[in-house]
């Protein structure tokens, strides 16, 4: 379920790209300052768009300064670092994902947050406030949130585990890593991607075809 399928050295200099990045550590920092477990996944564009770069040598906007991290729980009082800088505000959000009336009576475990400050942005995901894991009443895990997701190339993360003192990083999700080495994106999750879309006030053809587009992939 959790095989690395991109070739080793690829994804190991991607990783390498991703956190020498200067504002990668405070991102990281401030996700797992308000992380229950303090167990965190770098998943979303920052991670595919990289590894897209490393693998075929082509820009694909990995330089943006914008981290989606997932865990299992968010704490119930978010917190800014110390000294705050660069930070400037935060939000707790239902997600991009949002809810119909009928969702909103859905318990969550904990809501999602957003940090915002000086070019840089993260998204601290909540597994228990993902619509799919509490329509289907899905265990916190990965791989509900692999399956959750709108997009197959979605379906991977970068597991930032702390153990013993050291951060032990290993790249998971099969599906997502698939989607690169075909260069083919597709649809993962179709009630997902309705709901976002609908969120964002863009057709699926669109969203699907503008994700694909910015990193030269086909897709259907």
């Amino acid at each position: 379920m959790n095989e690395t399928l991109i070739d080793a050295t690829v994804w190991a200099h991607a990783m390498l790209r991703i956190t020498e990045h200067p504002t990668f550590k405070l991102a990281l920092e401030v996700a797992v300052l308000n992380s229950k477990d303090k167990h965190v996944y770098l998943a979303g564009g920052k991670l595919y768009r990289s590894i897209i770069e490393e693998l075929y040598g082509y820009p694909a906007r990995a330089e943006c300064c914008d981290y989606d991290f997932v865990t299992k729980q968010t704490v119930k009082a978010p917190e800014l670092p110390n000294g705050h800088k660069p930070w400037e505000s935060f939000l707790r959000a239902q997600d991009d994902y949002n809810y119909t009336d009928t969702d909103s009576k859905l318990h969550m475990d904990s809501p999602s947050i957003k940090f915002y400050g000086k070019g840089i942005k993260v998204d601290l995901i909540s597994l228990g406030s993902l619509p799919h894991i509490l329509e289907k009443n899905l265990p916190r895990t990965m791989e509900s949130y692999f399956a959750s997701v709108p997009l197959d190339i979605q379906a991977m993360a970068l597991d930032l585990n702390v153990t013993n003192g050291a951060r032990m990083v290993k790249l998971i999700g099969e599906k997502g890593q698939q989607a690169i080495l075909n260069r083919r994106i597709a649809i993962n999750n179709p009630s997902t991607l309705e709901k976002h879309c609908a969120f964002k006030g863009i057709s699926q053809n669109s969203f699907v075809g503008k994700k694909a587009k910015s990193v030269r992939f086909t897709w259907g």
